[in-house]
C-alpha cells in the first residue's frame, strides 16, 4: 500500500526524535571551571598513587571517574555554547568512543606511574600537575569537537597560523570555509594533538577556524 505524503512525514519525524537527544543541562557549565576542577581531581588521583603504598585500584578508578565526568561536560558545554539544544546520535557516538578511549589511556598513566613510586628526589607535586596538563589538553580537544558539532552549520573559514612553517595539509586548508559539520566529518581541527588528518599531527600548529565575523572558533 503507498503511503500517504502524511504517513511520510510522521514516519520522518518519528526517525527524527530517535536520533535527537536533549543535552543533560546538568553537565553544561563554565568550561574554564571545567578544566579547572578536572586538573584538580587528576592531581589528587596521582598524588594519592604515588605518595601511598598501596593498590592502584582506587587511584585509577578516581581518575577513569573523573575522566567520564568532565569529558562529558566539556563536550556538552561547547555544544551549548552555540546555542544548540539538542545532540544527535553521531555525536553521541563519537562521545562514547571518545570517553572508552581515555579510559585505556588513564590506564596506561597508572602503569607509567608504578616506576616513579618512591623514586629519590620525586616532586608529587611538579610530577602531577604535568600528567595533569596534558590530560587537559585532551579535555581542550574534546571541548572544542562539542562546540564544532554544535555550531551545525556555522560557516567557518581556515586561517593559517603565525608559525614560520606550515604543513602541507594546513597550506591547503587555508581559506577554506565550510560549514562546521564539514570540518567535523572531515576531521580537519587545527591544533588537535595527534591528529589523523593533519600532516602536522596538530603539533605546534597555531591554525584556527573563525566565523564569518572574525572570531576564533578554536580554543
Amino acid at each position: 500500500m503507498q503511503m500517504t505524503p502524511l504517513g511520510v512525514a510522521m514516519l520522518k519525524a518519528a526517525d527524527w526524535l530517535e536520533t535527537k537527544a536533549a543535552i543533560p543541562q546538568s553537565q553544561v557549565g563554565d568550561y574554564s571551571r571545567i578544566r579547572r576542577e578536572y586538573i584538580g581531581e587528576l592531581r589528587d588521583a596521582i598524588e594519592g598513587y604515588l605518595d601511598s603504598g598501596g593498590a592502584v585500584t582506587q587511584w585509577q578508578n578516581q581518575a577513569r571517574r573523573a575522566a567520564v565526568e568532565f569529558m562529558g561536560s566539556a563536550f556538552y558545554s561547547g555544544y551549548a555554547e552555540e546555542g544548540a539544544e539538542e545532540t544527535e546520535d553521531e555525536d553521541e557516538s563519537w562521545l562514547t568512543g571518545r570517553i572508552a578511549q581515555e579510559m585505556d589511556f588513564v590506564g596506561g598513566l597508572f602503569q607509567g606511574l608504578r616506576e616513579k613510586r618512591g623514586a629519590e628526589g620525586l616532586d608529587v607535586g611538579e610530577e602531577s600537575l604535568a600528567r595533569a596538563e596534558g590530560y587537559a589538553a585532551t579535555l581542550d580537544a574534546v571541548y572544542q569537537e562539542g562546540k564544532l558539532r554544535g555550531a551545525k552549520n556555522k560557516m567557518l573559514t581556515w586561517n593559517l597560523g603565525a608559525t614560520e612553517k606550515h604543513c602541507v595539509t594546513c597550506s591547503k586548508l587555508d581559506g577554506q570555509r565550510h560549514g562546521a559539520k564539514w570540518w567535523v566529518r572531515k576531521g580537519y581541527k587545527p591544533r588537535e594533538p595527534g591528529s589523523q588528518t593533519l600532516e602536522c599531527r596538530g603539533y605546534e600548529c597555531d591554525c584556527s577556524l573563525v566565523d564569518d565575523a572574525g572570531n576564533d572558533f578554536t580554543f
